[in-house]
Formats: structure tokens, C-alpha cells, sequence
């Protein structure tokens, strides 16, 4: 009988490091530094880092938010690539094969101390222990909690070590996307928990709709002022609008943007806007086949999403709308005639309009003029 040779794990099909800065006037924007590995942070005021890993049924993506005092930090060291956490996202991704398309499921992590022992030794403070490597930072989660604390937390005074225990809690959500990419995260529970002092981990998991694969999200950051009451939903949407920023989620997910509602701690009412507030016009579509042979023929009411953007893609974002004559037939042809539409505006607006006008709508801060120009570009395609 033959010996059996040992089972090798395939290995990734490609692995990427992101560096998300201050791109200026309010925006941002990913760098790959995968060629930085090994090699000092290529940026000194880093907000957050992405690392991604393509495995055979799991793209995982290992997101860091950071305080102004950890890019500080790990602006001065290696970028390294965190296997650990990337490890750990594509074990756990496989073990929802049965996961839909609506469905999403979150996991947040707790760190729970117990009383500390103050007989024991002294120990370095935390900031010394942070200097001393960010490899914890980069293991599974239960192993990285003394790193996050030396990264996250204010620094102490010397005192004995703290026992702590890992709790895990997971929660099935339901998602969905408009034609636009705006996704909505509902739960039926509306579960709401108190945000702790020290970084959030919060993972997320969903299905891809473009591949065949699970798409596996890490996160370690703030969500928000440490005491709050936020919503799991919320929470999931913030991560997950985050890294929509960057182009390969936003390709994989097909999600433009997450719609957050409002915080539980501050409760907003929904804006209804006028008719005269709303950025509505009409375009005629002209409908033909591969042969260029004519198939229909009528008028599409176009309306600006002015609640929801990308500043990242900077794309406006619209609804479509066809008249009868062309029921049956406009969904075919939504892509290209979003595509006509998109170029349009930009011709006549501008680059430096749409880009001041999506930045408006992430704010909140559309005004009349904003509404006009583009009701008036609209009237003119």
C-alpha cells in the first residue's frame, strides 16, 4: 500500500494591503502598500489599514480603524500582513455554507476582565508592551487581546495583569440592496448593546453576489463614543459602509453605500422631501437590439438619490422609472442607460460639481441650488 502523502492546505490566490488616508477636503481614500510588507508604513498619518485574502471559498478582509495615537504608533513600524485574523475569518467563513443571499451574520467579540489581583507582581505599562511588537495585534481574537489593549486603551500605571475571558455573541441579520447598491441591514431583534471603553471586534459575514464565495469581514476599532447604546444592526452597517470605500469589497459585495438610520442614543425623524426638494427630471430612452434593430421607444423618470453616495466611487445615485411603453423591456437595458445617464451629468456638470455634490448628499446638506443644477443637467440630456 502506497503512503498517503500529507494534505497541504491550498494557498490564497492572491493577498493585498490597503492603507486608508486623508485624501483631503473630506475625503478618503485606499492605497494598496502590498508592496510595503516588511517595509516602513509608506504613510505617516494612516486611518485605517485593510488586509485581504482571496482563499478558494472565502475572501476575508481584516479592517483597522485607528486613533490618532495608534497611526502614530504603527506609522513608525513594518506594515505587516495579519495572517492571524485573516486565518481565522476564513475558518469561520466556511462554516455558513447555508447563509443566503439576504442574510448576513455578525459576531461581536467582548473582552470580559475579572477583578484584578493586586498582590500580583507589577508588570511594564501597556505603552511599553505596544512597542514591543504588534504581532499579538494580528492573532486570532483570542489571542490578541493584550496587543489591542496596549493599542486602544489609555495607558495606565503599573498594576497587576487583569484575567479576562473571550465572549462571543452571534447574530443572524437580514440585508438587502437597491438597484443602486444602497444596502439596508434589518434585525428582527433590534438588538441593542453599550459600547465598550477599548476597540470594538465586530465581524461580519455574507454572501458575495457577484462570486461564488463567502465574503468574511474583521474589525477592530470605535464605532462611536465608548458608553453609548448602539444597535447590532448599526454596528454591522458601519463596518461594512467603511469598507465600502474600497474598490474590491465594493465589486464583491455589490454595495455602494449602507443606509444607518438613526443611532438609538439620538433618534432622528426621516426627511420627506417636496416635490420641488426632490432632484426629478425625465429622460427619453431610445431602446435598440444587437442588430441594431428598434425596440422600444419612451420616456424614463429619472430621480437623484440625494439621501445616499459614495463620495469614494462618486457616482450619483438614481432610481429609474419607465413609462408603460416600455414595461418588459427597461430592465435589460438598466445598466447601460444608468451608464448614459451617469455620463451625461458628468458632461454637463462637471467632475468638480458631482464630486462637491456627492460629498453635499453624505452630509446631509443638499440645498436648493444643488437640487436645481441637477435638475436643470437633467433637462438638458
Amino acid at each position: 500500500m502506497s503512503k498517503q502523502s500529507p494534505r497541504v492546505k491550498p494557498k490564497a490566490s492572491r493577498e493585498a494591503f490597503f492603507v486608508r488616508i486623508d485624501a483631503g477636503d473630506g475625503k478618503v481614500a485606499f492605497f494598496d502598500a502590498t508592496e510595503h510588507v516588511g517595509k516602513i508604513m509608506p504613510f505617516k498619518k494612516p486611518q485605517a489599514t485593510c488586509a485581504m485574502r482571496v482563499a478558494e471559498s472565502v475572501v476575508a478582509f481584516s479592517l483597522l480603524h485607528m486613533t490618532k495615537k495608534t497611526a502614530v504608533t504603527l506609522g513608525t513600524k513594518p506594515v505587516e500582513m495579519p495572517r492571524g485574523p485573516l486565518a481565522r475569518l476564513e475558518r469561520r467563513g466556511v462554516q455558513f455554507p447555508e447563509l443566503e443571499m439576504n442574510e448576513i451574520i455578525v459576531e461581536v467579540t467582548e473582552r470580559i476582565f475579572k477583578p484584578r489581583d493586586e498582590s500580583a507582581a507589577p508588570v511594564a505599562p501597556v505603552a511599553e508592551a505596544a512597542e514591543a511588537g504588534l504581532a499579538g495585534l494580528f492573532e486570532p481574537a483570542d489571542d490578541a487581546t493584550g496587543a489591542l489593549a496596549g493599542l486602544f486603551d489609555a495607558e495606565e500605571p503599573k498594576r497587576a495583569p487583569r484575567e479576562e475571558e473571550i465572549k462571543v455573541d452571534v447574530y443572524k441579520l437580514q440585508i438587502r440592496r437597491d438597484e443602486n447598491g444602497v444596502a439596508t441591514i434589518e434585525d428582527p431583534n433590534e438588538t441593542v448593546i453599550e459600547l465598550p471603553k477599548s476597540a470594538v471586534r465586530v465581524s461580519v459575514y455574507l454572501k458575495s453576489p457577484s462570486v461564488p464565495r463567502t465574503l468574511a469581514v474583521g474589525f477592530i476599532g470605535h464605532l462611536g463614543k465608548p458608553g453609548n447604546m448602539e444597535s447590532i444592526s448599526r454596528m454591522a452597517g458601519l463596518v461594512l459602509n467603511s469598507l465600502s470605500h474600497l474598490t474590491e469589497f465594493r465589486i464583491l459585495s455589490q454595495i455602494e453605500t449602507v443606509a444607518l438610520g438613526a443611532s438609538p442614543t439620538r433618534p432622528v425623524q426621516t426627511r420627506v422631501r417636496t416635490k420641488e426638494e426632490r432632484a426629478q427630471f425625465e429622460v427619453k430612452g431610445y431602446f435598440f437590439s444587437a442588430e441594431s434593430q428598434p425596440v422600444a421607444h419612451g420616456g424614463v423618470v429619472v430621480e437623484v438619490d440625494l439621501e445616499h453616495a459614495n463620495p469614494t466611487s462618486g457616482r450619483l445615485l438614481c432610481t429609474y422609472t419607465p413609462d408603460k411603453a416600455l414595461e418588459g423591456v427597461f430592465e435589460q437595458y438598466r445598466g447601460i442607460f444608468d451608464s448614459g445617464v451617469q455620463q451625461a451629468l458628468r458632461g454637463i456638470l462637471g467632475e468638480e460639481l458631482i464630486e462637491q455634490l456627492t460629498f453635499d448628499i453624505v452630509l446631509g446638506s443638499v440645498d436648493g441650488p444643488g437640487v436645481d443644477s441637477l435638475r436643470e443637467a437633467g433637462e438638458q440630456i
